[in-house]
């Protein structure tokens, strides 16, 4: 068993920095770690990232509705949330600051904005050429800072997806939006292969990035994401090797699904994933498929962030106790979560007296996490040195053909030494204890209620037939040795 204080110290780190290293100096790093390439080491201890993000943050900053990214940072930390996906700067949707004037009240971009004429939000036309150096100032650089005082981990969207006619036409590139003449045409992808043939748009694309990471050069525990569901293959592998030579040591994730790298096989450091094959999110039959498509993405050994999925929104369920079982589902497959649903930290309706105001997310989502951090921390769960191993466990009898309990169970193991099984609808199945041979402590965990039950012993070196204690979710954790009181 790894030592108790090591495994307190990493889950203090997650649990947003509250047992923060005072005598540590500098911003927290973080890195890959070649021996355990699944958990990201930030300061030298493996960390589960767990996220909930509105993309927009830099953008809106404070509005009408209510939204500040201090306290945004500050509920994120104080729920235990350690990860945020934040864009640079927005550069579609230009159309939505001002159909939306209460939640874009005080809405900037990382570029001039010089004119002559307007853009489609009624303010003068953007220079891409020139940077709002105050945008990066005073909106980049104090997030970012204020984002490792807390221990949250920060990935950075650099560009959008703009290859719709509508997107493109309320994006920065647009013609009617900027100064620069670029001249794209309706179908013209600016994040496509044929943008490295295009010297102009490159090199301001280039300029851009390169601004970024001068800006964010004192920052050590970000990553670089280099499109959100976009680029063609050779353009996002260009930019990836861009980060790479500018700034040795850099983490980057290419993107997820919309684009056509392969961020498996590739250079890239960390493997983004969106819904992409898996599908809706509305069941626990989704929930099982999306897990599979999580773990074949783990087959080129590096972290993969889980880092875009929905509750209330976009064709998603309504059923609280999805994110509860997604959070699991990523767990359990050796991967990262970060919940996307922008509507609670923004707010809604075009004006401050309609719709709702900004506010935290659902105790549903909050419970979820603390709920599934306090399984770790009471298991004393080395999960850095645990393996996806679904092999071990299956459905017993005829359940197993009927499919009567749901998806076969979800397992986190490191045999001979800890499991951590996963039940998305209870009911019985077989798990394979060969590995370790003598009594074995195991514990059933209510995900519901985020707390053990009492401990009972298994016999090692065989097949252990288990039935979970009631119908909904239930976790199980195994173990050498005795069980904590």
């Amino acid at each position: 068993m790894a030592n108790p204080l090591d495994i307190l110290g990493v889950l203090a780190l997650c649990l947003g920095g509250a047992a923060a290293d005072e005598a540590r100096t500098g911003p927290p790093r973080l890195e890959i770690d070649p021996r355990h390439p699944f958990h990201p080491l930030l300061d030298g201890r493996h960390v589960l990232l767990l996220g909930v993000s509105d993309r927009d943050a830099l953008v809106i900053w404070k509005s009408d509705k209510g939204f500040d990214w201090r306290r945004c940072l500050d509920e994120l930390a104080a729920h235990g949330f350690n990860y945020v996906r934040q864009d640079v700067t927005a550069w579609t949707r230009l159309s939505d600051h001002r159909r939306y004037p209460a939640q874009f009240s005080q809405a900037r971009w990382a570029f001039a904005r010089t004119g002559p004429g307007l853009a489609a939000d009624g303010l003068p036309r953007f220079d891409l050429a020139r940077f709002d150096d105050g945008y990066f100032e005073e909106r980049l650089v104090p997030f970012l800072r204020e984002a490792e005082r807390r221990r949250i981990v920060v990935e950075l969207t650099l560009f959008d997806d703009c290859r719709s006619r509508r997107a493109l036409a309320e994006s920065l590139y647009a013609d009617s939006n900027n100064v620069n003449a670029l001249g794209l045409g309706p179908g013209y992808d600016p994040h496509s292969d044929a943008a490295l043939g295009d010297a102009r748009l490159l090199a301001l694309q280039e300029a851009y990035v390169a601004r970024v990471l001068e800006a964010t050069r004192g920052s050590g525990s970000l990553i670089y994401e280099v499109a959100n569901e976009a680029g063609g293959a050779r353009w996002v592998a260009h930019f990836v090797e861009f980060i790479h030579r500018r700034r040795p040591g850099a983490l980057v994730s290419a993107g997820e699904q919309g684009s056509a790298y392969d961020p498996v096989m590739g250079r890239c450091d960390l493997v983004v994933k969106h819904r992409g094959g898996a599908g809706a999110y509305r069941t626990d039959g989704d929930t099982a498929r999306h897990r599979r498509s999580l773990v074949d993405l783990r087959r080129g050994g590096k972290p993969v962030l889980h880092n875009e999925f929905f509750l209330f929104a976009r064709g998603s369920t309504a059923d609280p106790s999805f994110v509860r079982k997604m959070l699991w589902a990523d767990f359990t497959g050796g991967g990262h979560a970060n919940l996307y649903d922008f509507t609670w930290w923004r707010g809604t309706g075009a004006n401050v007296g309609e719709g709702t105001p900004s506010r935290p997310p659902p105790a549903v989502v909050r419970d979820a996490v603390r709920s599934l951090r306090r399984f770790v921390e009471e298991a004393e769960l080395p999960f850095w040195r645990m393996e996806q191993r679904d092999e071990l466990a299956s459905r017993a009898g005829d359940v197993a053909r009927a499919g009567a309990d749901g998806p076969a169970p979800f397992v986190l193991a490191r045999p001979g030494e800890a499991y951590a099984v996963y039940l998305v609808a209870g009911g019985t199945f077989r798990l394979d204890l060969s590995a370790q041979p003598g009594s074995l402590t195991a514990r059933w965990f209510d995900p519901r209620a985020g707390s053990f039950e009492v401990p009972f012993k298994l016999e090692g070196g065989r097949t252990a037939e288990l039935k979970a204690p009631g119908e909904d979710d239930w976790a199980l954790h195994v173990a050498k040795g005795g069980a904590k009181p």
